[in-house]
């Protein structure tokens, strides 16, 4: 394949055509309806922002837990801020335009699907998460004249010398000011629009290497759609999985996933309170006490200090349970929440209770049942209370 080279081709340097004489002429009603569906969606996000959000967007976890895979390509009309939109909007209008004065209806569309899956894919694909925006799209409409430009002069009208740079220099600043923490930018999504806008422009080119640019092109598509089901390689998918497993009843399977997280990610509290509730209910009780006092040690959550202040208090096993402990653990937890949780004062209770002091644990197991919602939590409660009352302490099945 010929290099294109930094400056257009001479013929234009002299004239600039508007098309090509072969293109008609017509309305380019994609790249506007993009720009009007762009804006709209971003106004009506900020006004409404958890229904066309959850709508239109979705990060990794949610892409792999609910599987809304069309949230790949609609992400593209949000925007984070006016300035954002606005800088979008300008150059899918600069490069839109004339990409559609040159391409049949069909071609410019699927070249706009392809970009923004590939982009939103490579971002999911190293990161896990999405972006937003229709930055993606514009490095692949850029990637695709900037290739194409050597068998459609016209094409260089969009793609000077000064474009060029600007568009090149901006993909890697904003990876430095990333790499900064000046601004969070969606890189990947710029550099995976970006080649799939070349490798497009390459693949309906007039060169030897055409059949080589389809086959990467195609090949791009398939580790985009690889990456839907299978990325173990991210923390969120296998956050993901686990969660999965556990809406169908499959706890043992979820356990795996979870402690693969906690690996990378032992102060997540979620993630070690769930799994060590799994363990309880295998009985492990030995590696739940272990894991939830490694994750007490790093994060306050109160999920982890109110399940490990449980574990102590009410475990079948009397080498675990430690109500002195308990009562410290499940103190902290109470602070935490301004002693308003009716189930963690519950915990309190217990407590007390494994540490004998019936009297601290009935004064809590009461206070725990005030304006307390739950049918069957109440329930729960006031067995406990009446436990407690008989001189009884808690324990778990």
């Amino acid at each position: 394949m010929t290099e294109p080279s930094a400056d257009p081709p001479s013929e234009l340097r002299e004239s600039e055509p508007v098309a090509s004489p072969a293109a008609p002429a017509r309305v380019a009603w994609i790249t506007a309806s993009l720009i009007v569906l762009s804006v709209a969606c971003t106004a009506f996000w900020r006004l409404f922002p958890e229904p066309v959000g959850s709508w239109l967007y979705a990060n990794g976890l949610d892409l792999w837990q609910g599987r809304k895979w069309w949230c790949l390509l609609t992400s593209l009309f949000l925007h984070v801020d006016p300035m954002h939109l606005f800088f979008n909007c300008y150059w899918v209008g600069r490069f839109g335009a004339v990409l559609e004065r040159e391409l049949p209806a069909r071609g410019y569309g699927a070249l706009i699907v392809m970009t923004t899956w590939i982009s939103s894919s490579a971002e999911l694909a190293v990161t896990g998460g999405t972006g937003v925006g229709m930055s993606g799209m514009v490095y692949g409409l850029f990637g695709y004249l900037l290739v194409q430009r050597v068998w459609k002069p016209v094409f260089g009208r969009v793609v000077r010398r000064g474009t060029i740079m600007l568009m090149l220099g901006w993909l890697v600043l904003c990876f430095v000011m990333t790499s900064a923490g000046t601004m969070n930018v969606a890189n990947f999504a710029h550099l995976g629009g970006l080649v799939a806008g070349l490798l497009a422009g390459a693949a309906v080119g007039e060169w030897k290497g055409r059949r080589l640019a389809v086959a990467a092109a195609a090949l791009l598509l398939l580790a985009s759609a690889v990456t839907l089901f299978w990325a173990p390689w991210l923390d969120d998918w296998h956050l993901a999985r686990a969660m999965r497993a556990l809406e169908n009843g499959d706890s043992a399977a979820a356990l795996p996933d979870l402690e693969h997280v906690l690996r990378n990610h032992p102060d997540h509290g979620w993630t070690a309170s769930t799994a060590a509730q799994i363990l309880i209910s295998q009985k492990d009780y030995a590696r739940a006490l272990d894991l939830l006092s490694s994750t007490a040690e790093l994060t306050s959550a109160v999920m982890v200090t109110n399940s490990l202040a449980w574990l102590l208090a009410t475990c079948p096993d009397p080498t675990i349970r430690d109500g002195p402990r308990a009562v410290r653990v499940a103190t902290q937890a109470c602070e935490a929440t301004d002693w308003s949780d009716p189930s963690i004062l519950d915990t309190l209770a217990a407590a007390y209770a494994e540490s004998g002091d019936f009297e601290s644990a009935i004064k809590w197991s009461e206070k725990s049942q005030l304006n307390y919602n739950d049918d069957e939590g109440a329930l729960e409660l006031k067995q406990h209370l009446q436990s407690f009352r008989e001189g009884k302490p808690v324990r778990e099945p």
